[in-house]
């Protein structure tokens, strides 16, 4: 965490609406570890609320003087098991969002290695789908190290036409483990699908250098 950058929460409504669903969002600002949230859309329980993606990143900027906007939904997905149908697109239309804004859009991979569905193994075909179909112009993709340990050919990252980053994660995932949070993914915690968490903190840690 870097204490010298205010990071905002924005909260869609792509899966559970009320903020107060999660229990880490909970912790982290009982820690003062989040300045604000907003909650967009049908979504409520923010500090601030707005109508829509433009407004709360809008929102974020000018109410909640954010160095840091990061949007995620609450607890949950939905999905249906094909390419479009499924509430994990939104994540191309906020990347568009934050472009056509004037800020710097990072996106967070969705990886594992230990899903059973092979759509999910290495980068999802969530992330994979937003990042070729939906998001129309180039975007930062932190990726980890660790990745190419697991998938040495990369999956072809380089097709998808964004500016790859490659971050060291190593050091800051050992340091998860001290945080005392409720990590998981899909019922999987930090020591049963390390990828996941790795692929989140080289979003982290590429966007404290920003």
């Amino acid at each position: 965490h870097n204490k010298d950058k205010r990071l905002v929460y924005l909260m869609s409504d792509g899966a559970a609406l009320p903020l107060g669903f999660s229990q880490v969002v909970h912790v982290l600002k009982t820690r003062g570890l989040i300045h604000k949230t907003i909650t967009f859309g049908h979504a409520f329980g923010g500090d601030l609320e707005a109508v829509n993606i433009y407004s709360a990143l809008l929102a974020a900027s000018h109410v909640a003087r954010a160095d840091i906007a990061v949007v995620l939904m609450g607890p949950g997905v939905v999905g249906t098991g094909t390419t479009f149908g499924t509430t994990a697109i939104e994540q191309g239309v906020f990347l568009n969002a934050v472009l056509q804004l004037g800020g710097t859009a990072v996106a967070i991979p969705r990886l594992s290695e230990k899903d059973s569905r092979i759509r999910h193994l290495g980068m999802s075909h969530h992330t994979r789908t937003v990042l070729s179909k939906v998001v129309q112009g180039k975007v930062f993709v932190p990726m980890p190290e660790y990745f190419r340990k697991l998938f040495p050919k990369g999956q072809k990252l380089e097709e998808l036409g964004h500016k790859l980053v490659w971050e060291q994660t190593e050091e800051s995932y050992e340091r998860l483990f001290e945080a005392r949070l409720p990590f998981s993914t899909m019922g999987r915690g930090l020591r049963d699908d390390p990828l996941f968490f790795h692929g989140v903190l080289a979003s982290a840690q590429f966007c404290t250098r920003l």
